[in-house]
Formats: C-alpha cells, structure tokens, sequence
C-alpha cells in the first residue's frame, strides 16, 4: 500500500497545501523538519483524519480533538477539507472527509466521500459515513489503533514496548493480538469451575443435612451410634442405615398384628357400651312419660272450661252476619235524616239566589242605549288617532335620517385623521429600522466566536501542558526520594548480608576446627599445628543466607527500577516542558492572530491567558448587544405589521364612512317628504294625539265594563235556575232514601232480637251478644290450646307404651361401669395404632431418604467427574501447572517470540550484528505475570544483559528494530498488506550527537524494506537528511510546506 498524496484545505496551520508521497518512492529516509508548533504533526494528523474520520470522543487518533484541526484563521463560511489518494494492488482510491461551521457557530462533520478507481471497472462511490469506514478497514486491514502501531509512531509511544514491564508489554501484545478471547475463556471456565464446584459442595451439605436427619432406632447399638457419628464414612452410615430400615419393617409387621387384636377389642367393648346406653335410656323415658301423664290428668277441669267457652264464641262467630246487618241499617237511617236536613236549606238558599241574578239582568238592560252612543264615538277616535300617529312616526324618521347623516360625516372625518396619523407611525418606525445595524454586529459576534474558540483551545492545551509539567516534577520529586531510600535500604542490607557472610564463615570454619584430632592434617592447609582453633561466634543457617542474598538481589533490582523510573521521568519531563513551551508559542501566536478582538500583542503565556479572558468578555459583550439589537429588530418589525394591517383596516373605514354618508343624507331627505305628505291628509280640528287617544281609551274602558257586567249577570242567573231545580231533585230524592232506611232498620232489629231471645233467654239484649263477638278473636287460642292439650295427652300415653316395649323384662345396666372398660380398650388399641403408625412412618421417611441420598451420589459422581476435567482445563488456561504458563502467555509467548526473531534481524542489521533479542528463560518465578521479559545478547561480550543497560541511541535503535518487527507481524497477522512507509514522530530530541549519528546511519543502511519518515526538529538531522519535506510557519499562524531534495 502506497501513500501518494495528501491536500489540506483550512485544516490547522495549512490554508492550503498538499503533500506528494511519489516524490519520496525512492528514498529508503526522508525527514519532515520545521520549528516547533510549525505543524509537523498536523500532517499525520490529517492522514488519520482523512482515513479514520473522528472518534466517539470527536478524536484524530493521536489524543488532538478534530474540531482543534480546524484553521483559526479560516472564514465561517469555508470548509476545512482534507483529501488523501493511495493504491493497493493496482487498485487507486481518493478518500474526502470535511467539516463546517454551521449557523449556530458549532463545528460539524460533513459525510465523507470515497472514490475507488480500478482497471477495466466503473469507478464506485462511497458516501456514507460508515460505509466509507468499513471499506477503509477492509482494505487496508488496519483499524486506527493498529494504523498508528504500524505506520506511524507517535511521540515517544514506539519506545514503551522496549522499556514496558511484563504485565504492560502482556497489556499491550493482548490488545494486538486479540488474545483477550484466551483470557475470556479461562474466566468462563473458571466461573463454570466455581459454579460446580458450589454445587458439589452444595450436594456434600445435603448429603450431611440428610444423613443428619436419618431417625436410628436403638440409639444404644453400637452399629447405630458409630454410623450415627458424622465423622464416619459415608458407606459404612449408608450400610448401617440400610440394616436399620430392615430390621424397622420387621418391627413394623409385628406392631401391625397387634394394632389389629387391640382394635377388634375395642369395637366389642364399643358394641357393649352402645347397647346398654340404648337401654337406660328406655327406662329414663319409661319414668318421664309417667310422670308427665300425671301432670295431664291434673289438667282436665280446666280443659272441660275451655271447651264450653269455645263453644258459646263459636256461635257468636256463626251468627255475627245478622248483628252486623242490624248495625249497618241503624248508620244508614241516621246518614239519610242528616242529609235530608241539609239539603232542605240548600233548595231555600237556592231559591233566593235565582231572585237576585234577575233584578240585577233587569237593571243593565236599561242602559243599552246609552253603551251603543259610545261605541260610535270609539270608532271615530281611532281613526283620528291612526292618523296622527303616521304623522308622528314620519316627523321621527326626519329628525333620526338627519342625525345619522351627521353622525356618519363626522365619523368619515375621524377615519381620515386616524389615516394619516398612522402614515406618520409607520415612517418613523421604518426609518428606525434602517438605524439598526444587526447584520454587522452578526458578523462581528461570528468573527468573535471563531477566533475566541482557537484561543480556548489554545489556551487549554497550555493550561493541560502546564498541569503536566507540574504533575511530572512532582514525580521526579517523588522519585529521587524513592532513588535516595531504595540506596539506603539496599546498603544496609547489604552490610547485614555481608555481616551474615561472615559469621557463616566462621560457623563453618569453628565446625571444621571441630573435627581435627592431635596430629592429624588440616584438610585445608595440611598443618598438624594450630595453636589457635577457630570458634563459631554465632550459629548461622545456610537458607538463612540464601534468604538475605535473596532479598538483596530483590532490593538491587528494585534500585535499578527505581532509578530507571527516574530516568524516563527526566525525559519526560524534558518533552514536557518542550510541549509546554510549544503549547505556549501556540497560545501566544492564536492571541496576536485574533485581530478581531483589537487586544494588544503578548509575549507570554500568562498575557495570554489574561488576553483570552478580555476577549471572552468581548464576546460577551457583542453578544449581548446582538442580542439587544435582534430583540429591538423584532419588536420593530412586529410594530411594521401591525401599523400596516392597521393603515388598511383604516383606509377601508374612510371609504366606508363617507360611503355610508352620502345615503345617511339621502335618508333624511326621503323622510321629510314622508312628514310633510302625512301633516296634509290630517282631518280639521284633531292636532293632539295625547287628547284623542285618552278619550279613545277612557270609551273603550267603560263600554267593555259594561259588556263584562251583562255577561257577568245573564250567567249568574242562569246558573241560579239551574241550581235551584238541581237542589229540588236531589230534595225528592233524599226523602226516598230516608223512608226506606228506616223501613230496613226496622226489620233488621226484630231479627237481631228474636236471634238473641233464642240463644240467651227471653230477657236477653244484643248487649250479650255484642260482647261474645268482642271475644271472637280469642277462639284460634283456645282451639290451639284445647287441641295441644289432647295431642299432648295421646303423646304421652305412646311413649309410655314404646319404654315399656323396650324394657320387656330387662334390668337397668351400669353404664358407667361399661363406659370406664370401653375406654380402656379404646386407648389401649389406640396406643397400639400410634406405636404401629410411628413405626412405619420412620420406616417410610427413611427408606425415602436413603432412596435420595442414594440419588444425590449417584448424580454428585458424574458432577465431579466434570468437575475433575474442568480443572484440568483450568489449570491449563490459568497457568496453575508445573510451567506456570497460560494458555494465553503461552500464545502471546508464541507472537513475542516472532516479534523478536523479526526485530532480531532488524537490530543485527543495525548494529553490525552485536547484538540480539533474546526471550528471557526466566519461566520459576512465583508471579502472576512472567515469560514476557526481553534481554539483549551483546556479542562483544559473549553474553546476555538486560535492555535497561543499553546506553541512549542503543535503546533507540532497539525500539526501532522492536517497533519495525512488531508492525511487519501485525501486518503478516492482519492479512498480510504491504505499506511501503513507516513514520516516526520526534523521539531524536534526547540522543547526543554519536547516538544520533548512529541512528541515522542504521536507518540509512535499511535497504528492501519500508521508507521511513523522520518528524523532529533537530537541527543535525536537518543538515544529515537530503530529502526533507519542510514545514515553514510565517508567524501569523499559517504555515506552509515544501519539498527539499538536497542531491538532485
């Protein structure tokens, strides 16, 4: 894959440039020089934009934000746009990716465009966003994490993977590689583990809990109580539990058959009991029926007295038709004598009425004659006053035509003022809007926002460099007292170790000097003199030794890491304060570029950002009066549409008013004509209306009064007539009634009274029998009782017979004796019952038990057989085995050991073959994370030594042969493409002059491999590199680039 051009439009320092890659084909080194902040970076920058687009998080890859990319000095209406071009496999593709400030001032991403040209085949376009990304992915086989790890290097990131730990070095490979799915495995794995192993612990518990709750019936057997003791073996409590449940059933037979005997005595005993119940029981109502008949026999005289008083009411009840028959016609007779009388007075009041209604007809028709006179002089009064009132009416319509027609020239009037002064309204508020000036506060606040967005963003690069630079000196601070305490522990341990050495020394020395004899040779010089034999001091333990040199090792290499840590931090630092400087330079130059906010020049950061403070309150401030001119722009144009509706509304009002005056006038004109007509047609002597209309009226009372009164009095004798023969009838009628009333009264007593004499005696009265049917009501009683007291006698005398029948010749029985031995077999079988059912519900309890447990360790033998083999699987993947090694190490071992037989060739090449990676063999170590540690073999020595002993520009050499192996692995793994070019950012700044000189003759010296792309700013690099692509910033913030090719 080849890079061929690169064109930016607006994007960071560039308004516009291009960068042609074909121009560098053949060149295995090439350099991209300029000052710091010049834009170097920019233009990978761009590259990663323009294949990847931005990130979630709106990045370009290397940590800048993409909208950050976008030039300052840009128009808002330009777009930032950069374009890159490049071929794989015959195949050319051109990728389009831009941005814009939309109307809200927000930066936004366009869609991107990617054209792919191939031989022999329509172009195709791609235009979406994640279309375009996917194609890239798919072609280059990169996404943008592994793009940056292969092609280009940032800053400083090439060289961690030499200097990183184990566990960083297995971090990082993991994310490369993908192995993650390795790891995820053994967690899954591991959880399975667990989960079985839960289960099976589990099943254990419940094995216990169920042996625990096994019921052994002799707990005195010896058998019982050891298979009783939880500490037994399983087997052995599950064989003396299965001899328990045998020996249970045979208990069980044996209770069952004497449960049975026990329940047939009971139910012979219950038999007994039941009978002589049934018979005392006979000979209990043998003596309460007796006792009753006498009660009744007690009873008969007053029974007799009831029966004779039931008789005598019974009558009475039979012939109360004919006292009730009596009693009506006495009422009837009264009524028809009581109304005779009143309707006699109503035929005399009648009488005299109809008298009186025929005086008062005879007096009004006297005065016919005179009522016929008036009615004559109604008739012509209302003639005479129709006529007036027509006069009346036209004088009414004369005088409202005439007001109306000036009321409407007047309103016609006010219209056409209200016109006028509406034009007026309206110019003043036009001209007011053309004051305004809101276009031009839009553009400055535009302008503003702009410029003070790249201000802050200057300004939080600084402000983030500041904090870094500020975090990095603390560490080193932290480190040197680190470095300071590591030394001072190391040391004394290390007299101690030294201390320990010796003391050993003389321990084995005074056991040596133990062991000679008189003359014989010491085995180390062969004396058979010594005058002096040594002596121990102190006893010291060989493995105590080891421990302390052991420890001591430990505390050397955490110097050497300590002091290592210091070291990158001193870099660090130096980049930082560099990036600092840069990020500064970066905030002054946005500060003196922004001249729309007309702030003095700064020199300095601190300026600066107090600069960057004054434009946001110049921001502000434009803003608010933006905003204050747009709100009165609004408010005058609102007024504008209303004053305009209002001038129409007004215009058509005028027409309207003087329209409605001109027949306003025409009206008054017609009603004059109409009065004048009117007043001429009048009769002679009639001018009031009010006089002839209250003589009108008072006639027409008096003649309709007159009309009511002979109505009135023509009805009234009518209806006199009427009444009086009604009241007449009804006399004729009533007398009738009467005399037949008392006729029946008459009959009906005679009855009544020989009834009476034939019942009661010649000397009786109805009195007599008026109070027997008083008593009438108590008769259903009497009857009752009379008829309870014969049931109750017939009762009794059967009870009496049925005791007697089922006594026969039987004696009374002693029922609580039977009870008391009826009770007793009852419990007796009932214990037997209990003693049967405990029995052989222990017995059913525990042979299901057994039948679970058995169950339970059946199932549990197959759970621990997966159990066994997922260990086993475990062991593998998390490295719990001899090797200690994971499967995942073991696969990342696998790459790292590519990575270094590849860098291996790279590093020999460039170091003339002294030296070589070696995979460090160190495989016993009690960490969690070993296997990944590099060495290098230093052939002038003949030895391996580690990579934190090469000195500055070796280091770099290694990490460029580690970073160049590692890329061409990556590419073999991610599909094997081909890039032709890798690119190296800064990382030159910290070697000396022979390291760099050095470096560059390495990478020279790289032939049939990739071109490399050096960005820095070392100035020996500058003068050493022949082709060059240099970057020029002008001061103002742009920035320009150019190709140098100092051979050619």
């Amino acid at each position: 894959m080849q890079f061929e051009l690169l064109e930016m439009q607006n994007f960071g320092p560039y308004a516009d440039a291009r960068v042609d890659f074909t121009d560098f084909a053949d060149t295995p080194l090439f350099l991209i020089s300029g000052d710091t902040g010049a834009g170097k970076t920019t233009i990978f920058d761009a590259l990663v934009f323009a294949l990847y687009g931005t990130e979630k998080k709106n990045q370009t890859g290397n940590g800048r934000l993409a909208t950050a990319m976008r030039s300052e000095f840009a128009a808002a209406s330009a777009d930032t746009v950069v374009h890159l071009r490049f071929r794989n496999d015959d195949i050319e593709y051109d990728v389009t990716r831009s941005m814009y400030v939309s109307r809200s001032g927000e930066l936004k991403v366009r869609n991107p465009e990617l054209l792919i040209h191939q031989p022999d085949h329509p172009d195709e376009v791609l235009g979406k966003a994640r279309d375009v990304l996917d194609a890239i992915v798919d072609i280059m086989h990169l996404n943008r994490q592994q793009f940056r790890q292969i092609i280009l290097l940032p800053q400083g990131e090439f060289r961690k993977f030499l200097d990183a730990d184990s566990n960083e070095r297995e971090a990082l490979l993991r994310s490369l590689f993908g192995t993650q799915m390795y790891q995820d495995w053994g967690e899954r794995l591991r959880q399975q583990q667990r989960q079985l192993q839960a289960k099976v612990g589990t099943t254990d518990h419940q094995l216990q809990e169920a042996m625990r709750a096994f019921e052994w019936t002799d707990a005195e057997d010896e058998a019982a109580s050891a298979a009783a003791d939880e500490q037994s073996p399983l087997p052995d409590r599950l064989t003396a539990a299965a001899t328990t449940i045998a020996a249970d059933d045979q208990v069980v037979a044996q209770l069952a058959t004497v449960a049975s005997s026990a329940a047939s005595a009971a139910t012979s005993a219950a038999t007994a009991l039941e009978q002589a119940r049934t018979l005392a029981a006979a000979f209990k109502r043998r003596r309460e029926a007796a006792a009753t008949q006498e009660t009744l026999a007690a009873q008969s005289s007053a029974a007799a007295t009831r029966q004779a008083r039931i008789t005598a009411l019974a009558w009475a009840q039979e012939h109360a038709g004919t006292y009730n028959d009596r009693q009506s016609a006495l009422v009837a007779a009264s009524a028809a004598d009581t109304q005779l009388t009143q309707i006699t007075a109503a035929v005399s009041g009648a009488t005299t009425a109809q008298s009186s209604a025929a005086a008062a007809a005879n007096s009004l028709a006297a005065q016919s004659e005179s009522v016929a006179d008036q009615r004559e002089r109604v008739a012509v009064l209302s003639s005479a006053a129709q006529r007036l009132r027509t006069v009346a009416t036209y004088s009414d319509a004369a005088s409202s035509a005439a007001a109306a027609a000036d009321a409407q020239s007047n309103a016609a009037n006010v219209a056409t003022a209200a016109l006028r002064a509406t034009d007026d309204a309206l110019a003043t508020v036009n001209q007011q809007l053309v004051q305004l000036a809101v276009d031009e506060l839009r553009e400055r606040a535009t302008q503003q926002q702009l410029a003070l967005g790249g201000m802050q963003r200057a300004n939080e690069v600084y402000t983030a460099a500041l904090a870094d630079q500020a975090a990095l000196e603390s560490a080193a601070a932290d480190n040197d007292l680190a470095v300071q305490a590591a030394r001072t522990e190391t040391a004394t341990l290390g007299r101690r170790v030294d201390e320990t050495r010796l003391a050993y020394y003389q321990d084995q020395a005074a056991m040596l000097a133990a062991k000679l004899g008189v003359g014989e040779p010491c085995p180390v010089c062969g004396s058979t003199e010594h005058p002096q034999l040594a002596t121990a001091t102190a006893t010291v333990d060989v493995a105590e030794l080891d421990a302390m040199q052991e420890q001591l090792r430990g505390l050397e290499a955490h110097q050497a890491a300590v002091e290592a840590d210091g070291r990158q931090l001193a870099t660090r630092l130096q980049q930082s304060e560099e990036h600092r400087n840069q990020a500064e330079q970066q905030l002054v130059t946005a500060v003196n570029g922004a001249q729309v906010f007309d702030l003095p020049k700064v020199a300095d950061g601190t300026a600066a950002q107090s600069a960057v403070q004054s434009a946001v309150q110049m921001t502000q401030r434009t803003s608010e009066q933006l905003t204050a001119e747009q709100r009165q722009e609004r408010q005058l144009s609102a007024r504008v549409t209303v004053l305009t509706t209002q001038r129409e509304q007004q215009a058509a009002a005028v027409t309207q008013a003087t329209r409605v005056a001109a027949d306003a006038e025409t009206a008054r004109q017609v009603a004059q004509a109409n009065w004048q007509q009117a007043v001429a047609e009048l009769p002679d002597g009639v001018g009031d209306i009010d006089a002839v209309t209250r003589e009108q009226r008072q006639l027409t009372a008096a003649v309709a009064e007159y009309d009511r009164a002979v109505t009135a009095a023509t009805s009234a004798a009518n209806a006199a007539a009427a009444t009086l023969n009604q009241r007449q009838g009804e006399l004729t009628s009533q007398r009738s009634v009467a005399s037949s009333a008392t006729a029946t009264l008459g009959q009906t007593t005679e009855q009544l009274s020989a009834l009476v004499r034939e019942h009661y005696g010649q000397d009786a009265s109805s009195e007599m029998m008026a109070a027997d049917l008083a008593a009438v009501a108590q008769l259903p009683r009497l009857r009752a009782e009379e008829q309870q007291y014969r049931e109750q006698v017939a009762r009794v005398a059967g009870m009496l017979a049925d005791a007697e029948t089922a006594i026969g010749d039987r004696t009374e029985p002693d029922v609580a004796t039977i009870e008391a031995t009826t009770a007793t077999e009852t419990q007796r079988a009932e214990a037997a019952r209990t003693e049967h059912h405990d029995a052989q519900s222990r017995l059913e309890r525990n042979q299901r038990r057994l039948a679970d447990i058995r169950q339970r360790l059946e199932a549990q033998g197959a759970e621990r057989k997966r159990l066994n083999e997922l260990s086993t699987l475990v062991a593998a993947f998390t490295g719990n085995n001899p090797a200690k090694m994971g499967l995942e190490r073991y696969v990342l071992r696998a790459y790292f050991t590519r990575v270094l037989e590849q860098g291996t060739l790279r590093l020999q090449e460039l170091t003339r073959g002294r030296y070589a990676f070696r995979l460090s063999d160190d495989q016993g170590g009690t960490g969690n994370h070993t296997g990944l540690e590099i060495d290098v073999y230093d052939d002038q020595v003949g030895g391996t030594r580690s990579v934190q002993t090469l000195s500055g520009g070796e280091s770099f050499i290694a990490a460029l042969s580690l970073a160049l192996a590692l890329g061409e692995v990556i590419q073999e793994e991610s599909g094997g493409i081909a890039i032709d070019a890798l690119f190296v950012d800064e990382g030159f700044g910290s070697l000396d002059h022979d390291s760099l000189t050095m470096a560059l003759e390495a990478l020279e010296s790289i032939e049939g491999h990739r071109t490399v792309g050096i960005i820095s700013h070392v100035e020996q690099l500058q003068d050493s590199v022949a082709d060059q692509l240099r970057v020029t910033a002008d001061g103002t913030g742009h920035s320009s680039i150019k190709v140098v090719h100092k051979n050619r």
